[in-house]
């Protein structure tokens, strides 16, 4: 008990949470192996703008503005080349602080369909990168803003938030987005807020993120909004690039990518607009483009809504204490029973492994539970009734070998 409280203690302060975050994600990333469901979201098309795009549309004179990744005249093409194909939703997950040029604002008139992006929050971003493109109606609008732990992972989502002054969009672009597409689909209404205080969608109740859930020991700036766990995806949706859209070498395959799909647009250049995920492993090139951050979110919300798939889960604070409690007795028990066999060591590793496996397996049915304070538990326990049971047998035996010489 007085481990078990100890731990619940330094958890409190937030000693263990880059600990449990970088545990979390070694448990993501062997689930991704004990479950290969490797299959990308059949819903999802990205399209992204590269060195190679940019340079393709400087080559054809589509008018590029100098800084910015994509030409209106680009963008016009491609929305007019997307358009025969019916595609659900069109999201721009591409900075436009200047206004459409006429061609492209005529085209957006009669598309229904299309969400553009903006950024509430974000202070180390230039103002002109962050602001939403000019005349934009806020049912057309979402904020691409990416909540980061301090180690500058994504391993939260959030859907709501107060609108900024420029960026006027209390809705994130993942739900602008999965709004759209589920509303065609199954005919469901926006998300709503509950009597509660709790979020509602297609008949799921959303649990808001606490600043103590799982392993999270978050400052109140950091709890701001509706927040929820991002649980990734095995893999990335499909991609293709936009100089394969407009030249036309992907006609022949465009029918079965954009037909009743979300298509998502955004930027793939090394240092611009790229994430470090649970999947990062230290290598720049492990890191992931914010569209792509964003077609997790996305999938996230229609899995609930329409396969059912819960959203991560954690215990509650009681049997979490729990929890940590039963693998502080099982390192007890384990050394009462057979603290001077040679198996003690060859028994200790193994349930010390069997520990570290429960992580994953929890995750593969989207529960999070400490693996961190567990462990300590485990071994701090075993430890000290391993030095009390030697100091009890010892001091009878300093004793007579003192009281013989005497």
């Amino acid at each position: 008990m007085i481990v078990t409280s100890s731990l619940q203690g330094v958890k409190s302060f937030g000693l263990l949470q880059s600990a449990e975050l970088n545990a979390f994600d070694w448990s993501m990333r062997l689930r991704s192996l004990i479950r290969p469901l490797n299959k990308p979201d059949s819903r999802i098309l990205v399209i992204t703008v590269d060195k190679h795009d940019i340079d393709y549309q400087d080559s054809e004179k589509m008018g590029r503005k100098e800084g910015w990744s994509l030409a209106d005249k680009a963008l016009a093409k491609l929305l007019l080349k997307l358009k025969p194909y019916q595609p659900s939703v069109i999201g721009l997950n591409i900075s436009h602080p200047y206004k459409f040029n006429p061609e492209l604002e005529n085209i957006l008139k009669n598309s229904e369909n299309f969400v553009a992006s903006c950024e509430i929050g974000v202070t180390e971003t230039p103002k002109e990168d962050t602001q939403p493109p000019p005349g934009i109606s806020t049912k057309h609008l979402g904020f691409s803003d990416l909540p980061l732990d301090d180690d500058n992972i994504i391993r939260r989502q959030l859907l709501l938030m107060a609108a900024g002054e420029d960026c006027n969009t209390s809705q994130a672009f993942s739900l602008q987005i999965a709004h759209n597409y589920l509303a065609q689909q199954r005919n469901v209404p926006p998300i709503k807020k509950l009597p509660d205080g709790r979020r509602e969608l297609g008949g799921h109740i959303i649990e808001k993120l606490e600043y103590n859930t799982g392993g999270y020991n978050l400052d109140t700036d950091e709890t701001r909004g509706y927040q929820i766990l991002l649980n990734y995806r095995y893999s990335d949706p499909e991609i293709i690039r936009l100089k394969d859209v407009l030249n036309g070498s992907s006609d022949s395959k465009l029918s079965g990518l954009v037909k009743n799909r979300i298509v998502l647009i955004g930027i793939n250049q090394p240092q611009r607009d790229q994430h470090r995920t649970v999947f990062f492993d230290g290598n720049p090139s492990s890191e992931k483009p914010g569209v792509i951050v964003h077609s997790h979110m996305i999938s996230q919300i229609l899995d609930l809504v329409l396969e059912n798939k819960p959203l991560l889960w954690c215990f509650p604070e009681w049997l979490e204490f729990v929890w940590i409690e039963v693998w502080s007795v099982v390192g007890i028990l384990l050394v009462i029973k057979r603290y001077s066999s040679v198996n003690f060591r060859y028994k200790f590793v193994v349930i010390f492994f069997i520990l570290g496996c429960f992580s994953p397996a929890f995750l593969l049915f989207e529960g999070w539970v400490p693996l961190i304070p567990s462990a300590i538990a485990f071994v701090v326990s075993a430890g000290v009734t391993l030095i009390s049971i030697v100091l009890i047998n010892l001091v009878p035996r300093l004793y007579m070998e003192t009281s013989n010489h005497d």
